[in-house]
């Protein structure tokens, strides 16, 4: 049911984070994977950390998430899976639990938004009753919006970056347009997004984009973000390949912590890592800044 790609790296980070040594992250062993729905290659323990710590901010802080899938007409329970998490934001391991734990509750009211609350309980009560498990959080999905990723996936590693975050844009405004998903209770960055599409309903965000690469200066350009005492490189480079511009993302993990501190300052890093890689503008930010923006 899901695309064979996205299924097999989301079982690698899966696997990853599984086993990943949380005595002394330093004795893990590097592996890269893709970040989900993207071709963007990332340190799999970064993506641990990333999780660990945007998660609980922008999507739920409590553990344990029940993923449904149900048919278009909301009538149908199709699959259910049942993540068991330590912590919130770090999934580890799923199972597939009986469908008629919940199939005898009707999900067409999903449709008019109305009775979460309701829905919520009973699902989570059902869950209770056959694992012993208070779940924290619902993600529900209709088949169309399976299709649909499925879709985008299976270009995933011919698309350049530029079509990517375009095709990538045009896909979660659709979900969104047509109720083909929601997460219950409603996250914040849920929210954030449901009111920027409904707000720009008439605008082709994807659109927006183009042009924003569009008038973007030739170069490299590095972002250093600093969170949890240590720096990764957001590297955005755009140039011609042929005639039209086309720009690329890479994440980059340093060989060695390095940071900004009395040896050290916040300029003479940038202006050390811009040399470094012959960056066109380097920039400073902090993730547990935007974090305390957020969560206020």
């Amino acid at each position: 049911m899901i695309n064979k790609e996205l299924r097999n790296n989301w079982e690698q980070i899966l696997k990853f984070n599984s086993t990943l040594n949380m005595t002394d992250k330093r004795k893990s062993p590097e592996k890269k994977v893709r970040i989900p729905l993207t071709p963007i290659q990332i340190d799999a323990e970064l993506l641990y950390d990333l999780f660990e710590s945007l998660y609980p901010v922008f999507i739920n802080d409590q553990p344990n998430i029940l993923d449904i899938i149900i048919s278009d007409d909301g009538k149908i329970v199709k699959k259910i899976y049942l993540y068991e998490t330590k912590q919130a934001g770090i999934h580890e391991e799923y199972e597939e639990i009986p469908i008629d734990t919940i199939n005898n509750l009707n999900l067409t009211s999903l449709d008019s938004f109305e009775n979460y609350d309701s829905i919520f309980n009973t699902i989570r009560s059902e869950v209770i009753n056959l694992n012993n498990l208070r779940i924290s959080s619902i993600r529900v999905f209709k088949l169309k919006a399976i299709d649909l990723i499925n879709q985008y996936c299976q270009q995933l590693k011919i698309y350049s970056h530029k079509v990517f975050i375009k095709n990538l844009i045009e896909l979660i405004s659709f979900l969104f347009k047509e109720k083909l998903f929601f997460i219950y209770p409603e996250p914040n960055l849920y929210t954030f997004l449901k009111d920027l599409f409904n707000f720009c309903k008439n605008i082709k965000l994807q659109n927006i984009f183009s042009f924003l690469m569009d008038i973007l200066p030739d170069g490299n350009f590095i972002f250093l973000i600093n969170f949890k005492d240590s720096i990764f490189f957001l590297k955005i480079t755009k140039n011609y390949i042929s005639k039209e511009p086309e720009f690329s993302i890479e994440i980059i993990k340093p060989k060695k912590d390095i940071s900004p501190g009395a040896d050290l300052s916040k300029t003479q890093l940038l202006k050390e890592i811009k040399e470094k890689y012959n960056a066109s503008c380097a920039y400073y930010l902090s993730l547990d800044d935007l974090k305390s923006f957020f969560s206020n």
